[in-house]
């Protein structure tokens, strides 16, 4: 009973620990570490029990460094197990070693923006950095890969509706609701997954297929929601993989079918027999799917965590077909600019004239062509749209984005040059200054030098001419006495000076 007690007490504070001083921070840890495909070796998150996270946190005990026998080595023969010592956790030591995994386990979201801020916010800092740039590095460093299912749909397998419950939607009508895992293996063995859930609308768990049923009563639930998006990725890189020419692909070793086909998937992993490095599997990831690209709404920019300062156009836009309106009429609203708009035709058969608009502020707006499916479309209803909007917006001043930014870009450089011009000709007034006030302390210090040598030099003259005087020898006094008085004038003239 004794022996009983002590584990249920043991269990009791070790659940404790996890609750009130680890909590969910052992989880974010445990998603960071192993995105960035790193592990520390004396991580609490790797603890599986109270007695292994009395090794990892500060309670007399060092961390293990082996193992032997099942139980574990460590340096401290201290068996003491007082229950009074205080806990104190140590997340992140920089001291403990960190060991690469084998690869990356990438971060899938769909629109996640929020949802990692929410997370920088409670598990970095409560207030975000001040400069855009150093936010996107925050978020970088903790998550150095991530995909969005959102800007997968939106820019590459683009879809015309692209709210995660229309994708899985698409998902669950793909294919007879079956769709053919790739085996993460090296072996020839594959999976089959469907479209079944570990919980349905009613929380019977009667594993039910239905998951079109039982959407509706599930969405916006978290771990509902973390299984469409998953779903959906899984889709949505086979759709893009499906469209990627011989040029994209490599073969990795493995022996699935999907690799002998030299296909190029998100969790394509790199080998050394591998017919293209990992620059070239990064490449595809980025171009073809998206990597670590976040969706921004109501903007048209897609967030690039790789890139520090400038971000992509979003939605198949271009800032050669974007225009800025400036100095409209106040009362011009969304409604005005739509209709202005809708009665234009594409020249293209069966292609729809796509715009997006977004406001500045009450006189100043965007209008950019999108998703014309070529460079060539996209032109040809950028002029569609910048010609009707001069037709209505005559005493507006319409630019094109791309201008207007090379002009921004312009003033910025000149703002900077004037600016360094300003702080180059101060400092060499400056220095002028200095200079000219240098040069006056010298003369002065010259002046007070000599007329203090010309002071010195006369009164040392002056007074050896009076203790010459005073000790002047008579006729009769001998050569002897002479040659003494002169030594001790030039003495006393010597002190003098």
């Amino acid at each position: 009973e004794k022996l009983a007690r002590q584990l249920r007490l043991e269990r009791e504070r070790f659940e404790m620990l996890l609750v009130e001083e680890v909590g969910f921070w052992r989880v974010f840890q445990a998603l960071s570490m192993v995105n960035r495909g790193v592990w520390k070796k004396n991580s609490l998150i790797m603890a599986k029990s109270y007695q292994d996270s009395k090794l990892a946190v500060s309670t007399g005990t060092t961390a293990p460094t082996t193992q032997e026998n099942g139980e574990y080595d460590t340096d401290d023969d201290d068996d003491d197990d007082d229950d009074d010592d205080d806990t104190v956790v140590y997340f992140d030591d920089d001291d403990d070693e960190e060991i690469p995994l084998k690869r990356q386990v990438p971060i899938v979201v769909h629109n996640g923006l929020m949802d990692l801020l929410f997370l920088m916010t409670h598990f970095h800092s409560a207030d975000l950095p001040s400069e855009y740039r150093d936010t996107k590095q925050l978020l970088h460093n903790y998550f150095p890969l991530v995909y969005d299912t959102k800007v997968m749909s939106t820019e590459i397998f683009r879809q015309e509706n692209t709210a995660l419950g229309n994708l899985f939607h698409a998902v669950t009508h793909d294919i007879s609701q079956t769709f053919h895992m790739a085996s993460q293996t090296n072996t020839t063995t594959s999976t089959t997954a469907t479209t079944s859930t570990t919980a349905n609308g009613n929380g019977n768990g009667n594993g039910n297929n239905d998951a079109l049923v039982q959407q509706p009563q599930q969405a916006h639930e978290a771990s509902f929601d973390a299984y469409m998006t998953g779903a959906v990725f899984y889709w949505l890189s086979r759709q893009i993989a499906a469209t990627l020419d011989s040029t994209t692909a490599t073969s990795t070793g493995n022996t699935d079918t999907d690799t002998q086909n030299n296909v190029i998937y998100p969790w394509t992993e790199p080998r050394p027999e591998s017919s293209h490095s990992l620059d070239h599997l990064d490449s595809v990831w980025r171009n073809s799917y998206g990597k670590n690209r976040i969706y921004l709404m109501f903007t048209m920019y897609t967030i690039d965590l790789e890139e520090p300062t400038l971000d992509p156009f979003g939605m198949g836009m271009s800032p050669s077909s974007t225009f800025r309106v400036a100095g409209s009429d106040p009362s011009i609203t969304t409604r005005d600019i739509v209709e202005c708009l809708a009665i234009l035709d594409s020249p293209f058969p069966n292609i729809r004239l796509h715009f997006e608009i977004i406001w500045i502020d009450d006189t100043t707006f965007l209008v950019a062509a999108r998703d014309a499916g070529s460079p060539e479309r996209l032109r040809e209803h950028g002029d569609l749209i910048r010609n009707a909007l001069r037709s209505k917006f005559a005493d507006s001043k319409i630019v094109i984005w791309k201008d207007y930014l090379i002009e921004q870009e312009l003033l910025e450089k000149k703002k900077k040059e004037d600016a360094a011009a300003a702080a180059a000709k101060e400092t060499e007034e400056k220095d002028k200054r200095k200079k000219k006030e240098n040069e006056k302390n010298q003369i002065s210090n010259t002046k007070k030098r000599s007329f203090l040598e010309s002071l010195l030099t006369y009164g040392t003259n002056l007074l050896g001419d009076m203790f010459f005087s005073i000790t002047s020898p008579s006729a009769s006094n001998t050569s002897a006495s002479a040659t003494a008085s002169a030594s001790a004038i030039n003495q006393k003239r010597r002190r003098l000076q």
